[in-house]
């Protein structure tokens, strides 16, 4: 799907061999770690971000990441059920679980409702890199 190589950039400045990435969290500091890690990574941009699911939902209809890394536990929705939302409604965004919660159920309920991985927050720098990769290849 992206070609890593490729130069071309689009007219907003982002090279459109880029991966574009929502971060979906209702930590202001958790959201600012990620944007803060992923800034390192020349081959994916944060575009955005949201606190809740059903925040998530708009901005993905607004800024069409490619990628959008998605908490469990928030207010006003959850994660897996924004999830399932999205996936119904842009099938081609993907969509990696990001959460503190290393529990069973919540992966198999991402996994049903459309989520392409599933990386847990304390693995944040060892996992979340490969989890955007694999998901966009």
């Amino acid at each position: 799907m992206f070609s890593y190589t490729n130069g071309n950039s689009l007219g907003d400045g982002i090279r459109k061999d880029t991966i574009r990435t929502l971060i979906v969290d209702d930590d202001r500091r958790f959201r600012d770690l990620v944007k803060v890690f992923l800034a390192k990574e020349p081959s994916i941009r944060v575009i955005g971000e949201a606190v809740n699911g059903k925040e998530a939902i708009l901005k993905t209809r607004d800024f069409k990441p490619d990628v959008v890394l998605m908490d469990v536990r928030m207010p006003v929705m959850n994660g897996l059920d924004a999830t399932r939302l999205i996936k119904d409604e842009m099938p081609g965004v993907k969509i990696i679980i990001l959460t503190v919660f290393d529990l069973d159920a919540y992966k198999e309920r991402g996994q049903a409702n459309g989520s392409g991985g599933f990386v847990l927050k304390k693995n944040l720098h060892t996992d979340l890199l490969p989890a955007i990769h694999q998901a966009c290849d």
